[in-house]
């Protein structure tokens, strides 16, 4: 696991334990209307992604060193007497309350959390699918470690691994799957 992930991952894990029951779940990055479509289902939720890396530097202190911008998406819906609109700014306020300057306690991140961003996403096609969405932003330096061998790439080539999602119908609640194979020969 890379410091990227691993950065991420935790992170998703202590904003959950701000906003729980609410999840707060690792992604990929931004969103477009399928990906929309599919997560309008599963709300209220969080996505977690880093949107992307700058100013990356080999720091003797740290080895290389980068800012990376995260990006918090709510996504909301309507609940009996809850407005979509009202749930999302109370999961938006609780968030950017806690990540000014937290660094997470971990030893991947250089300094605090700054340059933090709320931007309400709301628009018609956010509308088609009755939620409400917005992005909160920051940027924070995380250690990205030492060059990385060759070796550590050896289960990108080979598919090893698959987790997947599965609605039985639009109604439905998901499925799950998780598949590992064994690849000895």
């Amino acid at each position: 696991m890379t410091h990227l992930v691993r950065v991420r991952d935790e992170v998703a894990c202590q904003l959950y334990k701000v906003i729980k029951p609410v999840p707060v779940n690792p992604h990929a990055g931004r969103f477009d209307e399928a990906e929309l479509k599919r997560l309008a289902t599963k709300c209220p939720a969080v996505y977690l992604a880093i949107l992307g890396l700058s100013k990356v530097v080999d720091n003797s202190s740290f080895g290389v060193v980068a800012t990376a911008q995260f990006g918090a998406f709510v996504i909301t819906k309507d609940q009996p007497g809850y407005p979509r609109d009202e749930s999302s700014l109370t999961l938006v306020s609780a968030l950017t309350a806690h990540i000014p300057g937290n660094d997470w306690g971990l030893d991947e991140v250089t300094d605090g959390a700054i340059g933090i961003t709320g931007r309400n996403l709301y628009g018609a096609q956010i509308e088609r699918y009755k939620v409400a969405m917005w992005a909160v932003t920051w940027q924070q330096s995380i250690q990205l470690g030492s060059v990385i061998g060759a070796g550590e790439f050896d289960g990108l080539l080979n598919f090893e691994a698959m987790m997947g999602e599965h609605a039985i119908s639009e109604d439905s609640p998901t499925a799950q799957s998780n598949i590992i194979l064994n690849q000895e020969s």
